[in-house]
Formats: C-alpha cells, structure tokens, sequence
C-alpha cells in the first residue's frame, strides 16, 4: 500500500514538471528542446480563419488541409509532436534516393495508475487529430515529402531530389496563423518537429570564374568563394559554399619569376605581383572530378587618398548620416560611407 502511495505521488509529480516545463513545439529529438521557425514576420501572417488553403506550393506535394478543429473538439491537450529521426543523410546517384518520417502526436492528461506510463487519449480522439498532420519541405528542389498511405498522416516518404540541404516539418495548426506568401508553412504557434536533409549529389563539372575581381599583391583571396559545380545540367552552375560536395586546391604554379604567391586549405596569399602573370592550380572533388583553374594578374591600383566632401560631424542619435568621400586613384570611383550611431 506504502508503495503504491509512493508511486503514484512520483508520477503527479513527473506530470507536474513535464507540463511546467515544456514548450509548445517540440524538436526531432522530443520535447526537451524548443524548436524555432527562425524566419517570417508578422507582416507575412494573416488570420486563418475560415480559410481553405489548397495550395501545393513548396510541399513536396502534400496539401494542407483547413485549419482542424478537432484540436479543440475533444477535451484533451496536445503535448507536443516528435519525429523518429533528427537528420536523413543521402548520396544521390542514378538511382531515387529515400528514406522515410514517422511523426508522434504526444498528449498530456497522463494516468498515473498506468505504470507503462502511455497517454490518456481514446483511439477516436488520437486517429482524429492525427488526421490533421501536415508536412512541410523548407527546400523541395533538395527534398520532397509524400504520404506512403492517404489514410495516414503520421509516416511521409522523403525523396532526395538534389544537392543542398533541406527541412522537414511535421506540424499540426494551433495558433490560427498563417504566411500569406506560404500558406502550408508552420507558424511559430503550431505544434511542430522538424529534421534536417543532407543531399549531396556528385558534380559533373567544376569551374573557376573570379569575374571582374582584381587578383594583386598584399591581398588574400578564398578560392571557394569562385568555385562553382555542375550537375545534371552542365549550364546550371551552384557556387561551391552551396554544395554538400567540397573541392581541393593544390598543386599551384606560378608563370613567372616577379609574382610570389602561397596556396594553402583554398586560400590564395599574393605577397608580390606583376600585371598580366599568371597562376594555375587543380581543382578536385570528393568523387575525384579534376579541373584547372587559371588567374591573371590584375594592375595593382591602390588609393592614395580619402576625403570628405562634407565635415559635418553632429549626427543625432539614432539617426542615419550619409557621409559622402572621393577615393583617389586611377579609376576613381565614387564612395559613400554610411555612418549609424547606436540607438
């Protein structure tokens, strides 16, 4: 008797806690962690109410439904939403790449007599909210959802579709809010949990473009940041920081005795340069893809010279100033610096 009395003070207590100290939305890892939507605002939400949104846009073809009034049909409250994986890692090749998403509504109104400890909800009240699940791709291009069977909005199949990254959210409606420019994108409010795609899908090409940028002396420069990669369509190039897959830089060489220049992890150091020398280097993917990339020194142009055109050095508080300077040098470009005191 002593220890069933025990007992069941134990589980009000763990109940307690769990209700005090858990947020509404929940991580793919459960309800320990609060997850955050992170971008929108509230110039891009509008009230719901009333409204069907039957839009497939950015849902990897899964469209949502109105907002469920189930939720507030029966008398219980929903704890939380938690997905069975955090991450889906793919390595995209010829053939469809998939993996799969089982969502779990979680419900308070815990029964401490029951000591497997599982949620006081009927079947008819679970199956019916259960049918109010959504899924969300913050990124089809990278990954797609589908439901496996239309009677069931807790499992989704996730299809790798290229490279990138990509989430995906399973929620249920809660605060009645909506982004007018995506409607079937969770809000803040709702109950939600999300995992994270990795797609890497292996180059075709890589190619080396520094546009109009001046390679010179006393400079440094990171290569990735003009490094781009091809893929099934060889026109369609992604810069390399976008891309899963990385690309090595090695084996420099330098065509000319004037211009001094150390390569080293993608960044390139100019100590000394000559105009019109030239630099070459391999490139190299993960999956092995080779090609060179060639830089040609640019005229060295330093400025020699910065002046205001105005003095005016009272600025209000909190207020923007634009200060406007002349850059001398050759091309003599015009330059205005933007100047903010904190509020």
């Amino acid at each position: 008797m002593k220890n069933q009395i025990i007992k069941k003070i134990m589980a009000y207590l763990l109940v307690g806690a769990m209700v005090i100290t858990t947020p509404m939305t929940a991580s793919a890892a459960g309800l320990a962690d609060a997850y955050d939507t992170g971008t929108g605002s509230d110039e891009d939400k509008s009230s719901n109410t009333d409204t069907n949104t039957d839009t497939n846009t950015n849902t990897g073809g899964i469209k949502p439904g109105e907002i469920p009034p189930v939720v507030e049909e029966f008398n219980v409250n929903i704890f939380g939403i938690a997905l069975d994986k955090e991450t889906l890692d793919f390595d995209l090749g010829d053939e469809e790449q998939s993996d799969t998403l089982q969502a779990r509504v979680l419900f308070d109104g815990y029964d401490p007599k029951d000591e497997d400890m599982q949620w006081a909800v009927s079947a008819e009240e679970k199956a019916r909210i259960e049918e109010n699940i959504h899924w969300y791709s913050s990124n089809p291009s990278v990954a797609e959802v589908q439901l496996i069977d239309e009677k069931d909005k807790t499992k989704v199949k996730v299809i790798a579709k290229g490279d990138g990254k990509a989430e995906i959210t399973a929620w249920i409606e809660a605060d009645k809010l909506v982004y007018s420019n995506d409607p079937n994108r969770p809000t803040e409010g709702d109950y939600q949990a999300t995992a994270v795609v990795s797609v890497m899908e292996h180059a075709t090409g890589v190619f080396f473009d520094y546009g109009k940028t001046p390679f010179v002396a006393k400079r440094q420069y990171d290569l990735n940041d003009y490094t781009y990669l091809s893929f099934k369509n060889p026109t369609d190039r992604k810069p390399i920081k976008d891309c899963q897959e990385s690309v090595t830089f090695s084996n420099m060489e330098i065509r000319s005795k004037t211009t001094k220049a150390t390569l080293k992890d993608g960044i390139l150091k100019i100590t000394k340069s000559k105009e019109g020398d030239i630099i070459t280097f391999d490139m190299v993917t993960e999956d092995g893809l080779k090609s060179e990339g060639t830089i040609t020194i640019a005229k060295e142009n330093p400025v020699t010279k910065l002046s205001f055109t105005n003095n005016k050095m009272a600025i209000d508080m909190g207020k923007d100033e634009v200060v406007n300077g002349v850059v001398s040098k050759e091309s003599n470009p015009f330059l205005r610096l933007n100047r903010m005191l904190p509020r």
